[in-house]
């Protein structure tokens, strides 16, 4: 019987001992999950480009005053597999000089080697040049089961989003 029980106890530690418990930086971008913004899931989707903003500014307080937006969105994941869905928007938002340049300054955005990543067809549309990011930005859009990954364009107008939630 205490072979059989330190068996188990041996068993049970070599099976826990593989698992992790690994915190959530809702900066991370790992590709394993999917609640970050670089996920390998498939992203499901009409393909439409749309130009309204009211989807946009009602979840995303930030881009509120927004003065236009090219944007998709969709589902991840198999149609025909049952469960909780989680959803995508990827968007190229034109922002006035003011507001582009408070969420510069307030959220700390510097230089950054990383382009940002779209889906088709909005990817034609990203603008040329550097762009600027920060832990800080994604953050501010980041709110509830929000997880974004933010752009500036060097431009000083264009901020891209690509977003994932629940």
């Amino acid at each position: 019987m205490i072979r059989i029980a330190a068996t188990l106890v041996t068993a049970a530690g070599l099976m826990l001992g593989g698992c992790a418990i690994i915190p959530h930086d809702s900066t991370s971008r790992n590709p394993e999950s999917p609640m970050t913004t670089d996920t390998p899931m498939q992203r499901g989707g009409t393909g439409e480009l749309r130009t309204d903003l009211a989807p946009l500014t009602s979840r995303f307080g930030l881009l509120e005053s927004a003065e236009s937006a090219t944007w998709l969105s969709g589902r991840m994941g198999d149609d025909s597999v049952p469960g909780p869905s989680t959803y995508w928007i990827d968007a190229i938002v034109t922002l006035s000089e003011a507001d582009y340049q408070a969420l510069l300054d307030d959220y700390k955005a510097v230089d950054t080697t990383t382009a940002p990543v779209v889906e088709s067809p909005l990817d034609e549309q990203l603008p040329d040049g550097q762009y600027l990011a920060s832990p800080e930005l994604d953050a501010a859009f980041s709110q509830d089961t929000f997880r974004s990954t933010v752009h500036l364009s060097a431009d000083g107008q264009t901020l891209i989003l690509r977003s994932v939630f629940q």
